[in-house]
């Protein structure tokens, strides 16, 4: 499998994407790789992953997050699809928070909602350098509330971060919202396997 750097066109989506929707992602360092190779799990084919560079791996690499998004499907998708699933990705990226605290019986709690879930302040977490430290956030359902809310159900649906193996889906294109041609690999940049 090769991979090799998006372009200037996905970075400048995610740009704004993150200056509009996740400002708290506006110091972390993002790479956005594309790969050739179509990954598949299950009946799902998988259209972008993010993952958290790890304490060591940033040893090597100035990177806090990397997102994978699948060169092969990136070229059929829509703007609007392209939007959603970069938001998608991003959302899957987030910063550690302080929790809220009450004392009870003379000890420090975890203040929690109705369902049991922590409760977190604005306060960021910081490790020993004061940098941020960062986390992966799961989905909220198999994709997010606000991903939904902003490119609609449909669209979510086929952005969940996956497209079923069969039947193909295939977006449907308006005039102003033609998929580009497909995105090929710099031959000198991508290492082959």
């Amino acid at each position: 499998m090769a991979f090799w750097l998006c372009d200037k066109e996905v970075q400048e989506l995610a740009k704004g994407i993150i200056e509009k929707y996740h400002p708290h992602l506006l110091e972390a360092r993002v790479a956005f790789l594309f790969n050739d190779k179509r990954k598949v799990n299950g009946n799902h084919i998988i259209l972008g992953t993010a993952k958290r560079i790890s304490k060591e791996d940033k040893l090597l690499s100035k990177f806090d997050f990397k997102i994978v998004l699948s060169a092969e499907d990136w070229a059929d998708l829509t703007t609007k699809q392209k939007q959603a699933l970069m938001d998608h990705e991003l959302s899957h990226c987030d910063v550690e928070r302080v929790a809220m605290t009450e004392i009870v019986g003379g000890k420090k709690k975890p203040v929690k909602d109705k369902y049991g879930r922590k409760i977190y302040t604005e306060e960021v977490k910081v490790d020993d350098d004061g940098h941020s430290k960062w986390k992966l956030r799961p989905h909220d359902f198999e994709n997010f509330t606000h991903i939904a809310e902003r490119y609609g159900i449909d669209t979510a649906s086929i952005i969940g971060g996956y497209l079923p193996v069969e039947p193909p889906v295939k977006a449907e294109k308006s005039d102003d919202d033609t998929p580009k041609a497909a995105v090929k690999a710099p031959e000198a940049v991508a290492a082959k396997k």
